[in-house]
């Protein structure tokens, strides 16, 4: 029996990768602006984050990736509604003030609900997904034109003073 343990462990060992160091890059937006409405009831902000702070190598894979974002104003009673999209083109915040707006996916590629117990629990942390979109601006940085976060629950009023809350964690390895 102990030969068969054995040899199971050594047939693991075989084909688990090897990781050789692991890091967390935590960010904060380094562009941050509300859209303008456009009468839909819809609050859009665009959030672009600088990954050079992310060591580079072979092997790199993202292990997680969430944009976290906690924000006051969030209805304790209702169920508020998040949406991530991903910029298509570059933008700066003084090109959205004189022009007003950004493109932008039209389906959402993450979204996020706070229930009333997830309030109670978290208060009013927004926590979504962007592993998939890391991992692609990890291989081509240059399509890294940041996000925009929709969500009818929040007025821009609520969020104008919140925005440099926003983090972006990427939790990623090295394996051989």
């Amino acid at each position: 029996m102990k030969y068969v343990s054995i040899g199971v462990l050594l047939s693991l060992l075989l084909v688990m990768p090897v990781v050789a160091g692991a890091d967390v890059l935590k960010v904060a937006p380094t562009q941050a602006v509300i859209l303008p409405g456009d009468g839909s009831g819809v609050t859009r902000v665009a959030l672009l984050f600088d990954l050079s702070g992310m060591r580079g190598g072979s092997g790199r894979k993202i292990n997680a990736a969430h944009l976290q974002w906690s924000i006051t104003g969030v209805s304790a009673n209702e169920r508020s509604e998040f949406f991530l999209h991903e910029a298509t083109s570059a933008w700066t915040e003084a090109q959205v003030a004189a022009e007003g707006n950004i493109d932008y996916t039209e389906d959402p590629v993450a979204g996020w609900e706070i229930e009333p117990l997830d309030y109670e629990r978290n208060g009013g942390l927004v926590k979504l997904d962007v592993k998939k979109l890391i991992q692609e601006w990890c291989e081509t940085p240059s399509g890294n034109y940041g996000v925009v976060v929709a969500t009818t629950d929040l007025s821009s009023l609520t969020l104008t003073n919140q925005l440099e809350n926003a983090r972006l964690v990427v939790r990623y390895a090295f394996y051989k």
